[in-house]
């Protein structure tokens, strides 16, 4: 992915829970924007209300920003972040660096794997609409990149968002019932997205080959 573009800051961990092993990670505690994969905090948070599932569902099926938007401000706002991950109990997580913008959370990807693993032991029914993601999300964006054109069997939450020196692009999920993979990469400011993603797919494809090895 570095290579397919320069300058690019790479963080990677896959775990397996059959075995409760690690088997792949690099950069796993560099903190990254999060753009949209921070609505898998949002999702901890609104456990145990029932009357944010609908909201909930959108927002994780179709990433869309606006049903995001309305819990952050009904579950905590800034202080969301921090709060959902200390109820996981990972670090690794910063609650967003400009005020309000719930996409600048930053995260890294061992506290993303972290996430997943809280989500599969305590909340699985939230695994159900991250297997149904379509492939455009609320806003129109082709979300079956990385993970979902690289393995068959998935449940992902996809990130992808831009900012002041940067362009986040990032693919995480459980594969096969079985891996956990967080793929998040930063690339220089003024990459398209369209770049990013096709850099996140291979890595993705690289990963099938060695996971279905």
């Amino acid at each position: 992915m570095r290579g397919a573009v320069a300058g690019a800051s790479v963080g990677l961990v896959v775990w397996d829970a059959e075995t409760g092993q690690t088997v792949l990670s690099t950069g796993a505690d560099r903190a990254f924007h999060s753009a949209s994969l921070v609505k898998l905090l949002v999702a901890v948070r609104a456990a145990g209300h029932p009357e944010y599932a609908t909201r909930v569902e959108r927002m994780l099926r179709d990433s869309d920003d606006d049903a995001a938007s309305a819990l952050w401000g009904l579950l905590g706002g800034d202080a969301l972040p921090t709060t959902a991950a200390a109820e996981i109990g990972t670090a690794g997580v910063t609650d967003p660096d400009i005020a309000g913008r719930w996409g600048n959370t930053l995260l890294t990807p061992d506290a993303v794997l972290a996430t997943y693993r809280y989500l599969m032991a305590e909340l699985p029914e939230l695994l159900a609409p991250l297997a149904a993601a379509p492939q455009l999300a609320a806003d129109g964006f082709d979300q079956h990149f990385g993970i979902p054109a690289a393995f068959d069997d998935w449940a992902v939450k996809q990130g992808w968002g831009n900012g002041s020196g940067f362009t986040a692009v990032h693919s995480t999920g459980v594969v096969a019932d079985r891996y956990v993979v967080v793929l998040m990469a930063e690339f220089p400011a003024g990459t398209g997205f369209s770049a990013g993603a096709a850099a996140v797919t291979a890595g993705a494809q690289a990963l099938a080959a060695l996971l279905n090895a």
